[in-house]
């Protein structure tokens, strides 16, 4: 049997919310270690952290995981031995082709998506920047439901995407400063398919991809799933300098690399006209495809124009977009702007993926298109006041937490004064509100000083949230001496 050991943050990766149940903490916490033992996410001889290390990291006392540990060992799940650690032994019955498959296991249990679809229990949701339709978009696809019969021709299988939404997404980049043909664009389910189609059409397992860091979780599974051996790039206070991307590229060589450039995920940052220009200027001389996304380029607070992309001074790259964040995320509608030639390679991934999109969901997203001027006003008003909820709330409830100042976007990163953002995550469960700590937006699980907040709820909503937060933070900072530990 493979000796392999499991460390504390992966492990509460793989554990998800254990702790929002009822019951004694440690016999939620053994149930959620069995239950992953019984699925296939923990296999037999992987080695679990010390007990004092996850206790820190899921901040509850040593006693808890012992209790822990030892009820786990009685039911015949773990093993230990002095010196040797505790390790999952292997269960009778445990079926080893079933659960989670070798190339599933490098990617972690993605928190942004543990929630979506969970039935109400409570919990204040501050992991998912997903937003609710407007009246306005409400309005249109109520109005789409009577006129898609205009779709409902043929077959139905449109493999690059109905014409007259490729037609709208087209004059959409044309109107952005970046001339685009029809045959340049490919409709897909949504951005994170689109992204998982990039990777699956570029990468090869031990590929070298370069990303932001801090970035999106969602990118990164694409990419640990294809097998990429992932490197960083720092994102600053004015966005991420073509200067630390072209050091970056020249150093690894990559297949890809994947930028945030408006509105960045999380931080909220943009790059800079000037940066724009001079990394494509200098890109013409390297091989790595741009991979730009910019599923939140729409949601300025002020209503001025984002940047056009960077492929608007170099167009040998790749531009990601989603339907979710300006209109709905339930519509499930993406694309891909590229060359021909690209596009052509990735649309033959794409009917190996699903054939071919939902052409009456392609038919509302053009509805909405043709009212986006309006529906993006209302939208920004939408944005605004909840993000006024949640600066207003921190600023009451959490006045030792910072965060810098942003023009567009749906997050704000907020850094706390000290401690460990995961430890505090788990704290904050068992108060009602979901968090996601820093280290899920970087590969090195960096930024354990860091959390995503979302202000995507009801401003009651947010500011409750964050009210539970503040005697969450009490609790931790009573509990725990976080001035021992790095911040």
């Amino acid at each position: 049997m493979k000796d392999r050991r499991i460390g504390p943050l992966q492990l509460v990766e793989t554990l998800g919310e254990w702790s929002s149940g009822s019951g004694p903490l440690y016999l939620q916490l053994a149930g959620a270690i069995s239950f992953a033992i019984d699925v296939g996410d923990l296999r037999p001889g992987v080695r679990l952290p010390a007990e004092r290390a996850l206790a820190n990291t899921l901040a509850v006392s040593r006693t808890t995981v012992v209790a822990a540990f030892d009820h786990l060992k009685q039911q015949g799940y773990l093993d230990s031995a002095p010196g040797s650690g505790t390790w999952i032994k292997n269960v009778r019955g445990f079926n080893p082709s079933g659960g989670v498959s070798t190339p599933v296991e490098t990617v972690g249990r993605n928190p942004l998506y543990s929630r979506l679809g969970a039935q109400p229990d409570g919990v204040i949701d501050f992991t998912c920047a997903v937003v609710e339709a407007t009246p306005l978009v409400t309005e249109t696809l109520e109005e789409a439901g009577r006129s898609v019969s205009s779709s409902l021709q043929g077959s139905g299988y449109y493999p690059a995407g109905w014409p007259p939404l490729i037609e709208a997404v087209a004059d959409w980049f044309e109107r952005r400063g970046l001339p685009t043909r029809p045959e340049e664009i490919l409709i897909t389910g949504g951005g994170q398919e689109a992204l998982m189609l990039v990777a699956a059409a570029y990468i090869q397992p031990g590929d070298p991809v370069v990303v932001e860091s801090p970035t999106f979780p969602g990118a990164l599974d694409a990419f640990r799933l294809l097998g990429a051996s992932v490197r960083t790039v720092p994102v600053g206070r004015e966005g991420t300098f073509a200067e630390d991307i072209l050091e970056a590229i020249d150093a690894r060589k990559p297949r890809l690399t994947y930028l945030i450039p408006t509105y960045h995920n999380p931080t909220g940052q943009v790059m800079g006209h000037f940066e724009r220009r001079r990394l494509a200027r200098e890109l013409k001389d390297r091989a790595t495809v741009i991979v730009e996304d910019e599923a939140m380029v729409e949601l300025s607070h002020t209503g001025d124009p984002a940047p056009p992309p960077i492929a608007a001074y170099h167009d040998g790259g790749l531009v990601v977009g989603s339907a979710s964040k300006p209109f709905w995320g339930g519509l499930r509608v993406g694309w891909i702007r590229g060359r021909t030639d690209l596009i052509r390679r990735l649309r033959h991934f794409k009917t190996v993926f699903d054939m071919a999109s939902p052409t009456p969901t392609q038919a509302a997203a053009t509805l909405l298109f043709q009212r986006a001027d309006e529906i993006l006003a209302e939208r920004r008003k939408w944005v605004v006041e909840r993000r006024e909820a949640m600066i207003t709330a921190l600023e009451d409830h959490l006045p030792g937490w910072t965060w810098d100042e942003v023009g567009g976007g749906i997050t704000l990163w907020v850094e706390m004064p000290e401690g460990s953002a995961t430890e505090f995550a788990q704290v904050a469960l068992r108060h009602g509100v979901a968090l996601v700590p820093g280290p899920f937006f970087d590969p090195q699980s960096l930024h354990d000083d860091r959390f995503r907040l979302p202000y995507v709820l009801s401003p009651t909503a947010i500011i409750e949230g964050v009210a539970r937060m503040a005697e969450a933070w009490d609790r931790y900072r009573g509990a725990t001496d976080v001035s021992s530990r790095p911040a």
